[in-house]
């Protein structure tokens, strides 16, 4: 970085980006070290949560449309409120900034600082999301349900889902490409090669937000611009190396700082930061996946069909279908198309199961004559009933079709 003197534009522009980006960043960024436990008070003090709502109530008028409760992330109307809060505090503190400093020509340590300051809250945040996609957490195996689902009924962002969640290999190297990207954020030699790589991943998340209509648009929007702000003071020297072939100097990495003590225990701080905010980001991803662990199959997995229900129910009513899946999911899809959603528990000796919706319970007894039939057996809404189950075989070519070399014939359906 140069010492040499800003234009009026290039200083103005700075004080706004300087206060919007610490101030944007900064409930990720007290978060970051914190174990799960305190995360969501920490990034609540940093939203401004009291403020934002004060001034979405008198300066907006939208008061009775926020959330009680602080939302943590997404498109929820606190965040587009709070993201222009900061942009009109950006730009009044950077018009009294520009007031009362008008004499500096540049800030090259605050550059670094802030440079710093977006590296670290992009790595962690991309580290996260990338170790996510490696391992099977946010993306989740396809489940029958899902499967049996109409293309029609489901939503832009479950299509979205289905997608990444069958693709692992394309979900295994976009958070491959998110981790190594991260990881060269952490050491200033590699900033750019680091920054280039998030900008171009970051530019398919926020593309795949808009597209399927994935409610986190605002936050991968700002992931994307502090990405091309790190990569920014390399770009004409870039275009120029590629463009007409002209070798570049470099620029010195650092600004040293304007206190002697600090460039002492300046590496000791970073690596002591990064060790714990790299144990904090590991230790959130196992917790999750330990709290969604790979299910064992219930008994009585699979697509079963109603061959008959006694006493014989309202046809509309009747069930139809029952789908058991992975997780402990049960789905009863009756006549009429409707469907709904219980939790399965299996008794040890796997002679009973209950269904649980909301308040609904059902206690229920079931036998086995066959691996394809089952016989259902309980109480349901006030009358015995007895439901006769025939598996019904289910070959989705989704999952069975493959990977082929070799191929001859399109197979597009």
């Amino acid at each position: 970085m140069s010492t040499a003197s800003w234009s009026l534009p290039k200083r103005v522009a700075f004080r706004f980006a300087f206060i919007y980006l610490v101030l944007y960043e900064l409930p990720w960024m007290l978060k970051r070290p914190l174990l799960p436990d305190a995360r969501k008070t920490a990034e609540s003090l940093g939203s401004f949560e009291g403020v934002v709502r004060w001034f979405g109530h008198h300066v907006l008028g939208v008061a009775s449309a926020l959330p009680k409760e602080y939302p943590g992330g997404g498109d929820t109307l606190f965040q587009w409120v709070r993201a222009l809060f900061l942009l009109v505090v950006a730009a009044v503190g950077a018009a009294i900034w520009s007031s009362i400093d008008r004499r500096r020509s540049s800030y090259p340590f605050a550059l670094d600082f802030l440079r710093t300051y977006v590296r670290y809250g992009l790595a962690f945040t991309m580290l996260l999301y990338g170790i996510q996609k490696v391992f099977p957490i946010q993306f989740a195996p396809l489940m029958l349900n899902r499967l049996l689902e109409p293309y029609g009924d489901s939503s832009p962002q479950g299509l979205l889902w289905t997608f990444m969640g069958f693709s692992r290999l394309y979900t295994i190297f976009a958070g491959s490409v998110e981790v190594v990207g991260a990881v060269l954020l952490l050491w200033r030699r590699t900033t750019l090669l680091g920054a280039l790589l998030l900008a171009g991943a970051t530019t398919n998340v926020l593309l795949l937000n808009l597209s399927y209509d994935v409610p986190v648009k605002l936050y991968s929007a700002h992931l994307l611009v502090m990405a091309l702000f790190l990569a920014a003071p390399d770009g004409r020297r870039l275009l120029r190396t590629a463009l007409l072939r002209r070798a570049e100097p470099l620029p010195p990495l650092r600004e040293p700082g304007p206190w002697p003590w600090f460039e002492r225990v300046r590496p000791w701080l970073k690596g002591a930061l990064v060790a714990w905010c790299s144990f904090a980001t590991v230790y959130l991803t196992v917790r999750q996946s330990a709290a969604n662990p790979l299910p064992a199959r219930p008994a009585l997995f699979g697509v079963w069909l109603v061959e008959s229900q006694e006493p014989m129910p309202v046809e509309r009513t009747a069930w139809h279908h029952v789908v058991v899946d992975e997780w402990s999911e049960v789905t009863i899809e009756r006549f009429n198309d409707e469907r709904t959603w219980y939790e399965l528990t299996e008794n040890a000796a796997g002679s009973s199961v209950a269904l649980t919706h909301d308040s609904e319970r059902l206690a229920l007894t079931y036998a086995r004559p066959d691996d394809g039939h089952f016989v259902l057996e309980g109480d349901i809404d006030g009358q015995h009933v007895v439901v006769h189950f025939r598996r019904e075989k289910k070959d989705f070519l989704l999952m069975s079709r493959g990977f082929h070399w070799v191929q001859e014939n399109y197979v597009n359906k």
